[in-house]
């Protein structure tokens, strides 16, 4: 077949494939029609007395629109909390107003409201508000209100509208009463093609659960989902060290020194994964007669291999308002330290002993789906051994934990910037053999915090 034949033959072929695709629209409305993977919803509280905050998430395309309009929701049957239609609004007494239990005057009275009080209302039923409270409610008349401005109407429209981000992830809260409720969700794509799926929720306070009658994926949310997670980071660095040796004068400084640095790489799989950091602390003693020292800089350096174990998560894995992620943290840590070493002229040489400890300690991931991210853990940790310069050296009467605590913001789908804490205190009892037969005993109490600004590239 020559070139022009075979150039015809494909150009044939490709129109009438395009004419066929025209002429079956269906085609290209149900492949741009988008679709949506469900994630288990969760339960919050809801500043709505016996109510929960439902949050319902997905992923689809990124830039899809998600809406909700509450008043399109049905309850399929109540349950045991009052009636519930559409979002609070600001309400003013007109005069003093008795509140009732239930809407009826002859109920019991719970409250007795001011003229002018400002308050949060529902319109529940023809002639009656019910007034929210922090813990209690209260139904009033509605006659007892400031009439709504013209055109605001007694039943505000309420649609909750939220876009995808770039990963495609979506969540959007819903205040609901116990019960079933049947929730249409449309999801609209950049090119208006749009579908409404029909959720069906069961909500239950008591058991603090929320279930739906869609399918589930076992799949973590994009952010959660990332497995490489690799940061780098740099900052300043305050150290304080209180040596104390036997026989001679105690020894203790304070520095704050930059640049600190540090490297963190690591997998997380769904259940278990891995945390490698390598950190430098600079310090800088300062020696003051009749000591002297030849060289007053020196480099905290701590190596760390951390397994992790991420406990699952439930429906009511929020705090703050924020999906929650709480980790097992264990592993080991390689402490290369400073220990001042004061010979019998006053000459004090700093010396880099290693320290090893053990970490078992509790992490907590706050919000790793939003713009703004947290991370906390605290480590206790445990004396596993320790090398001298010289000769042996061992530690015992440990006090030891480390603490971290940062904010990150999400620039990118796989980037993060942010500002961390990190906090590391060895507390210790020594002896020290320099040279056979000297023996040197004290204690050792070694601190540091680091301010970092970190990059990190999660994929």
């Amino acid at each position: 077949m020559s070139f022009l034949k075979f150039t015809t033959f494909s150009l044939v072929t490709w129109a009438a494939l395009n004419s066929a695709l025209a002429q079956n629209p269906a085609v290209d409305a149900e492949a741009a029609a988008p679709s949506v993977e469900w994630y288990a919803p969760e339960i919050d509280a809801s500043p709505i007395p016996e109510h929960a905050k439902v949050i319902i998430s997905g992923k689809t395309l990124p830039g899809v629109t998600v809406r909700i309009d509450s008043a399109s929701i049905t309850k399929l049957n109540e349950g045991p909390g009052p009636e519930s239609e559409g979002r609070p609004q600001e309400r003013v007494f007109l005069s003093n107003c008795p509140g009732y239990e239930r809407p009826n005057t002859k109920s019991k009275l719970v409250f007795n409201f001011r003229k002018d009080t400002k308050v949060n209302a529902l319109v529940v039923a023809p002639g009656w508000v019910k007034v929210l409270g922090t813990k209690k409610f209260a139904y009033a008349s509605q006659s007892c209100f400031v009439p709504l401005k013209a055109g605001s109407g007694v039943f505000p429209p309420d649609t909750i509208t939220v876009r995808a981000n770039a990963e495609g992830f979506f969540e959007i809260g819903l205040d609901l009463t116990p019960g079933l409720a049947q929730i249409p969700v449309t999801v609209v794509a950049p090119n208006k093609s749009a579908k409404t799926f029909l959720l069906t929720a069961d909500v239950s306070l008591k058991k603090n659960d929320i279930k739906v009658n869609t399918e589930i994926s076992k799949n973590k949310p994009p952010a959660a989902s990332k497995n490489i997670r690799i940061w780098v980071g740099s900052g300043m660095t305050y150290q304080s060290n209180q040596q104390t040796t036997a026989g001679a004068p105690d020894l203790a400084f304070k520095t704050f020194q930059a640049p600190g640095l540090m490297a963190r790489g690591g997998y997380w799989g769904q259940q278990w994964g891995l945390d490698l950091y390598f950190r430098d602390a600079p310090g800088k003693i300062k020696a003051d007669p009749p000591f002297q020292i030849q060289s007053d800089t020196y480099h905290w350096q701590t190596m760390e291999a951390k397994g992790l174990y991420q406990f699952p998560r439930g429906p009511a894995s929020r705090i703050f308002g924020l999906p929650s992620q709480w980790q097992l943290r264990f592993g080991a840590q390689l402490h290369q330290i400073p220990f001042l070493d004061v010979d019998t002229s006053s000459f004090v040489t700093i010396q880099d002993h290693s320290v090893t400890m053990a970490t078992l300690g509790v992490g907590l991931l706050l919000g790793e789906e939003n713009a703004w991210s947290y991370e906390f853990a605290f480590s206790p940790q445990f004396p596993v051994g320790a090398q001298g310069v010289g000769g042996p050296f061992t530690i015992s009467s440990t006090v030891a934990y480390e603490f971290q605590a940062g904010a990150a913001y999400k620039i990118a789908p796989n980037w993060r910037i942010g500002l961390f804490s990190y906090t590391q205190s060895l507390q210790y009892a020594y002896n020290y053999e320099k040279t056979a037969g000297t023996i040197k005993t004290g204690t050792q109490n070694l601190f540091y915090t680091t301010f970092d600004l970190r990059l990190g590239f999660e994929y």
